[in-house]
């Protein structure tokens, strides 16, 4: 009887518990990291296409075409930054 009180104070499987709270911690971060990066790639992305549809406008503009001609500017830009 006296032996298995010892086994009581012996924290193994504690041990289990508390990694496998850290573990989905850990995990947990990760996704965010993950998801934060795909954030910031795609705001690059966007920023990219806008301003190639601003300097395209500004390219046509410059050259004194109309304005149906900066917007078919700006929108082929647009496409072309999509794909």
């Amino acid at each position: 009887m006296h032996g298995s009180l010892s086994n009581r104070n012996k924290p193994s499987g504690l041990v289990i518990i508390l990694f496998t709270i850290s573990l989905v911690v850990l995990l947990g971060f990760a996704a965010l990291a993950i998801d934060l990066n795909h954030v910031v790639l795609n705001k690059a992305h966007l920023q990219n296409g806008i301003d190639a549809s601003a300097l395209a406008a500004a390219v046509v503009a410059d050259s004194g075409q109309s304005e149906s001609d900066i917007a078919i500017a700006i929108g082929s830009t647009d496409c072309l930054s999509n794909v």
